[in-house]
């Protein structure tokens, strides 16, 4: 529509401009803008989230059409690694959060991280995050008790959240905090929800649902912006093809850890409340 281009024009002519719409501002830009061309990347991720599965990327920017969320605010988190497992010495090279609130996202928080540890090449590569990049960036001590204060004692989501609730408790462990909330994982919530997807990748997701594509693959703010738009979409199809009332993040809980076959009775519930 007219209305998304000239909002989108608008960012692109200033990509200095840090879009924070209800906390400070604690955006890292020298992680965001760590990778040269990211700049359109930046204007489309200020951007409301398009709801998901019914408009692609150029669909409208405003979302009144879509049923206002009914959920509980959450923070979807991404992190970038050296690698697999904490427990084997890899650590966090950048994180990104999200504040998904009344079906949009509302803020950001995205930093690399300088844990003191090389990065693989196969990683860099992977990535985009190279060495260079983190030498110059925030100690990860540091990071975490910024993103830590910034997603608070919120529910936490992430794509694949076995990992990186390993790493969020072990970063965290560092600098002696711990988490107290319980993650939600859109990966197993996909799995009960949209099982025809080929698989349940994010990238392949993103695709199958029609979402917008927020940048590169395997960086944190786009990742976490895919999630969330991802969690989204999980939403409308409990709320329209299941007809559930209230999605809350307790009954996407209770979905997660359901069976196939316990999943129609769950439903079932869902739909008295």
């Amino acid at each position: 529509s007219g209305s998304c281009v000239a909002a989108l024009a608008a960012f692109i002519t200033r990509p200095q401009a840090v879009i924070s719409n209800r906390r400070d501002d604690r955006i890292k830009a020298e992680g965001h803008w760590g990778c040269q061309g990211e700049g359109s990347r930046w204007a489309l991720a200020a951007l409301p989230i398009i709801a998901a599965g019914h408009q692609g990327a150029h669909g409208p920017c405003a979302t009144s059409w879509r049923k206002v969320s009914s959920m509980e605010a959450v923070a979807v988190i991404d992190f970038e690694t050296t690698g697999l497992s904490p427990a084997q010495g890899d650590r966090a090279t950048e994180i990104a959060a999200v504040i998904v609130e009344d079906g949009r996202v509302v803020d950001r928080y995205q930093s690399l991280m300088n844990a003191g540890v090389r990065i693989p090449a196969y990683i860099e590569a992977l990535t985009g995050i190279t060495n260079a990049m983190v030498r110059s960036a925030p100690l990860a001590g540091e990071v975490m008790r910024d993103v830590s204060d910034f997603v608070g004692d919120m529910p936490i989501v992430a794509h694949n959240a076995s990992f990186d609730a390993k790493f969020w408790d072990a970063e965290l462990a560092r600098i002696q905090r711990s988490r107290k909330q319980d993650f939600v994982c859109s990966l197993l919530l996909s799995r009960r929800l949209l099982p025809l997807a080929p698989s349940h990748k994010l990238g392949v997701l993103v695709e199958y649902a029609n979402l917008p594509v927020a940048g590169r693959y395997h960086r944190a703010l786009a990742d976490a912006e895919m999630a969330a738009s991802l969690l989204l979409r999980l939403e409308d199809e409990l709320r329209l093809r299941h007809q559930v009332p209230r999605v809350s993040v307790d009954l996407l809980r209770q979905i997660q850890r359901a069976s196939k076959a316990q999943l129609p009775r769950c439903l079932a519930d869902a739909r008295r409340c």
